[in-house]
């Protein structure tokens, strides 16, 4: 299995150095392969090479168990990433579980990542089920708490319904 993996790194460099087309779609591949030490490698490169929010999960994951160089090259992806593409980073933080989405909200926690206005923070409240941080936004949070009524996500949907009670506006 080692050499599966050592392969596939080798593979990856190799795409890397001759600027392969493929490379961005081998990458996104990459990160969900099984083997960690793949995935991390895999979001490493997909962040740096391409700025991709499907790097994400993986760089959480180099944050939590990858060595601290790569703990390093991590947290400046996610926050280059975050800054970047906001909107994916909180299409990633939406649609990955909940253990993966709570990890993702950690990792950009202890990075110092923070919303740059009022839209983007009820959206990552939202996103990462902060509901308390959305009342204490008060109004300037229930346009995207109204349109969270509609998350296919049950418990997006009470969250939302709960923090608007607890909001109390009239809309």
């Amino acid at each position: 299995m080692a050499s599966d993996m050592d392969d596939l790194i080798a593979e990856i460099e190799q795409m890397i150095e001759e600027d392969d087309p493929d490379l961005l779609e081998t990458l996104v591949e990459a990160v969900g392969h099984r083997q960690q030490r793949v995935r991390i490698y895999a979001g490493l490169r997909l962040g740096e090479l391409f700025q991709d929010a499907r790097a994400i999960p993986a760089l959480a994951e180099a944050l939590e168990a990858g060595s601290r160089r790569e703990q390093t090259e991590a947290a400046s992806l996610l926050w280059e990433i975050a800054d970047a593409d906001t909107p994916g980073m909180l299409r990633a933080l939406h649609h990955a579980p909940t253990a993966a989405r709570d990890t993702l909200a950690d990792a950009l926690y202890r990075i110092g990542w923070s919303p740059m206005d009022a839209d983007t923070a009820v959206a990552y409240y939202i996103t990462t089920h902060q509901w308390r941080e959305c009342i204490v936004m008060g109004s300037e949070a229930v346009p995207g708490l109204l349109s969270a009524l509609a998350d296919w996500d049950g418990s997006v949907r009470r969250g939302a319904a709960w923090a608007l009670g607890e909001i109390g506006d009239g809309r």
